[in-house]
């Protein structure tokens, strides 16, 4: 997957496996990435399809970020 933010590739691992009436998913291999972008509690990441060019796309979101958009966005 392509890091927007630094144009990094990283390799994830994604499984599931079922559970009950229901589903496990997983996405591994992901330490190194939250640790290069010091993800914490409530942070998120973003993985979508970029069709254009044929390839998994990474951005993450901060709450910190988020909450001064938010707040920006009030002003």
């Amino acid at each position: 997957m392509h890091d927007l933010l630094n144009a990094q590739l990283w390799t994830f691992k994604y499984r599931y496996w079922p559970n009950n009436k229901s589903r496990m998913y997983v996405l591994e291999n992901t330490g190194d990435y939250v640790r290069t972008h010091n993800l914490r509690v409530g942070d998120f990441i973003m993985i979508y399809k970029d069709d254009d060019k044929n390839r998994f796309v990474l951005n993450l979101s901060s709450w910190l970020l988020s909450i001064l958009v938010i707040l920006a966005r009030s002003r």
